[in-house]
């Protein structure tokens, strides 16, 4: 997750946000006259200065250029503070329970529908407000279009995000949905031609379901990445880089199984794309290829000799993943890697030690020696 930011630099933020998602300073009667006269509609954020969601949203989602561009041409774009002035009214008016939510109005001022909680990632955001604001794209619609035969790419991708929105909408994950989509835009690509496959239309494909470099959209992606548009390569290009990144953090962090052949591959197109001329990648090559031959002590050995040389995000995905690495019983082994974390604390920030301080109690309650002295409290003060 990423920081929160302090009240203190909230109006820096929103200046930077304005630059691309334009919120202006209006009153709700105002800003509904202002989307008659321009033929939008219009957008609210309900926001509290002490909403966390609603301040990553301020951060990381509107100043986004994409985001800007469809918020700006279609909406006149508020922000209601719902604890001060005019906002205190209309969050009665409005029935606000949570924040942030975001409410779009007619041009009489009528609401269309609301999302409830941040949303963060671009894309996404915009497909959960355009189901609202689009007739052609609410739900009903976008079923309808679909059992009618209709397999554009506007559709496939419309109604993909919506499987996938309503997958997550529950407590836990409905599987049913997310196979649906997934089958949805399995058939749509089988459907087309390889010509079809790297148009600018279908681009969604590989930009919001390619999931590993090792799966079909994302091999497609790196097979033919030249018959893609020249102005779609950069994003491309970025896709394919995330891709990478993903499966390497991944199977560092100990999240996934070690395959040999899968490996090299990735390392293999990492050096081919340009993606280690930094030499970023070269100390988790190590580590990862360290980690594969099964002895730990060597592996820790290493992983002491290499941390100075990774990445801010690889120490942080290393340290993270520690637990999840140490397949080991053995109390040596889990006193070895406790220690490692607590020897590089004091050159944590103060986030990076709230995570590292729950892996060194997972790896630590797991060793009986270490638990076997830790002192008893007291009775009356548990």
């Amino acid at each position: 997750m990423k920081k929160l930011l302090l009240n203190l630099i909230l109006l820096t933020i929103f200046s930077a946000a304005s630059a691309q998602t334009n919120f202006r300073h209006l009153s709700l009667s105002e800003g509904v006259a202002a989307a008659k006269a321009e033929g939008k509609l219009v957008f609210v954020d309900f926001f509290t200065t002490w909403c966390g969601p609603c301040n990553m949203m301020t951060q990381d989602i509107f100043p986004q250029e994409e985001v800007g561009d469809y918020f700006n041409e279609n909406f006149v774009c508020l922000k209601i503070d719902a604890e001060k002035g005019e906002g205190i009214e209309l969050a009665k008016r409005f029935e606000i329970t949570g924040y942030p939510t975001f409410v779009v109005l007619n041009t009489d001022g009528e609401e269309l529908g609301r999302q409830i909680g941040a949303i963060l990632d671009g894309q996404d955001f915009i497909s959960a407000i355009e189901r609202i604001a689009n007739p052609e794209k609410s739900p009903e619609r976008l079923k309808e279009r679909y059992g009618n035969g209709e397999r554009s790419a506007e559709l496939i991708s419309a109604y993909a995000d919506y499987l996938i929105a309503s997958a997550y909408q529950g407590e836990e994950v409905n599987q049913e949905l997310t196979d649906e989509a997934h089958r949805v835009v399995k058939e749509y690509f089988d459907s087309l031609t390889d010509k079809q496959r790297t148009a600018e239309e279908n681009l969604f494909i590989y930009l919001q379901h390619a999931e590993s470099p090792l799966d079909e959209y994302g091999r497609y992606m790196t097979a033919h990445f030249k018959k893609f548009p020249s102005t779609a390569r950069e994003e491309i290009a970025a896709q394919i880089a995330s891709l990478y990144e993903i499966y390497l953090s991944s199977l560092f962090a100990g999240h996934q199984p070690y395959h040999k052949e899968e490996y090299e591959t990735v390392k293999r197109e990492v050096e081919k794309f340009g993606l280690n001329k930094d030499k970023r990648y070269t100390p988790v090559f190590r580590l990862i290829e360290e980690y594969a031959k099964g002895d730990i002590n060597a592996f820790l050995s290493l992983c002491e000799q290499e941390y100075k040389n990774l990445s801010e995000t690889d120490k942080g995905n290393l340290i993270l993943g520690m637990n999840d690495l140490i397949k080991t019983d053995d109390e040596e082994v889990l006193r070895r890697a406790a220690q490692f974390i607590r020897a590089r604390l004091p050159e944590m920030s103060v986030a990076n030690i709230y995570f590292a301080a729950g892996v060194i109690d997972q790896l630590e309650s797991r060793n009986t020696q270490l638990r076997s002295i830790v002192p008893a409290v007291p009775a009356g003060k548990r």
